[in-house]
């Protein structure tokens, strides 16, 4: 009786210890699917700022180049 009593508590752990290994290993994947998550997020939004800055830094050099010539322009009346 106590034999069959042991061997079926060491096949519940084993069972317990199963899934408690796939638990973390769900767990671990979750958290290596938000951090690659995380960096695709973090480029698109790099991306997204140096177009933004690259499409400021353009419109701010035609506003130089007009007052550049404008100035030009004044001087030479």
């Amino acid at each position: 009786m106590d034999g069959e009593k042991r061997k079926r508590e060491r096949e519940e752990q084993k069972v317990q210890r199963q899934r408690d290994r796939e638990q973390r290993k769900r767990i671990e994947q979750e958290a290596v699917d938000g951090i690659r998550a995380a960096r695709e997020l973090h480029i698109k939004l790099m991306t997204m700022n140096k177009r933004k800055r690259d499409v400021d830094e353009e419109s701010d050099g035609s506003l130089k180049r007009r007052k550049s010539q404008d100035t030009e322009l004044d001087e030479s009346l």
